[in-house]
Order: structure tokens, then C-alpha cells, then sequence
């Protein structure tokens, strides 16, 4: 039995990843599907996978399971209204990913620099 998902476009994983954050009511999620948006449209994700799950946003060089799991990832988490956990991940079993807290108004430039370092 094969495990992997079958490989879809990437950016039209990013139009289902701010599909699925606007769909979540709360204004952590009304901001996350706002940053979601702008992040979508920088030349630092091109190529990059969105992969929705829950309140997180995982950002990944791969387009199929286990590979986007396994591999090298960022995620992308809400702290309330206001503020964004992100955390990077060069394995995906790191014990101790890198981890940055930032304001959302911060958060896609931060999320452009790692993108354009990590992946």
C-alpha cells in the first residue's frame, strides 16, 4: 500500500491553504489567513508547498506525504490575534527546531528570510 499523496501544483496549495485558515473563526485565524495571503505572493515561496492542518501552516519544498513531513519544513502557528510562532525544522525529526515569535505585522518578512535561507 503506498502512503505518498499524489503531487498537486504548488501554488495551488496556497489558495487552499488561505481557503482553509479563512474558513476558521476566530481573529487569530482572520490574521493567519491574512499573512497566509501575502506570503502566497512572494517570489521567497515559489515552488513551496502550503500544507494546512488544524491552526497550522506548514511550508515545505515537497508536495507529498511522508516527504513534506520527514523532510525540511517551517510551520507557522497563531499566538492569539497578534503574534506568530515559526519554527524551522532541517529534519523532520529535529528535537530543538530554530523557532522565532513575531508580531503578525512582522511575520511574512520573517517568513520570506527563512524561506529564502531553509528551503
Amino acid at each position: 500500500m503506498d502512503d505518498s499523496t499524489p503531487p498537486i501544483a504548488w501554488d495551488t496549495t496556497w489558495q487552499s491553504a488561505v481557503d482553509h485558515f479563512g474558513n476558521l473563526n476566530s481573529d487569530s485565524m482572520r490574521a493567519m489567513t491574512q499573512l497566509v495571503a501575502t506570503v502566497s505572493k512572494l517570489p521567497e515561496v515559489r515552488g513551496l508547498f502550503a500544507i494546512p492542518s488544524m491552526t497550522t501552516l506548514r511550508i515545505s519544498p515537497y508536495s507529498c506525504y511522508p516527504d513534506w513531513f520527514d523532510g525540511r519544513f517551517i510551520t507557522v502557528d497563531a499566538n492569539g490575534a497578534d503574534a506568530v510562532t515559526i519554527r524551522v525544522a532541517t529534519n523532520g525529526h529535529d528535537s530543538k527546531p530554530q523557532r522565532v515569535d513575531c508580531p503578525f505585522a512582522d511575520a511574512a518578512a520573517m517568513i520570506a528570510r527563512l524561506c529564502h535561507d531553509k528551503m
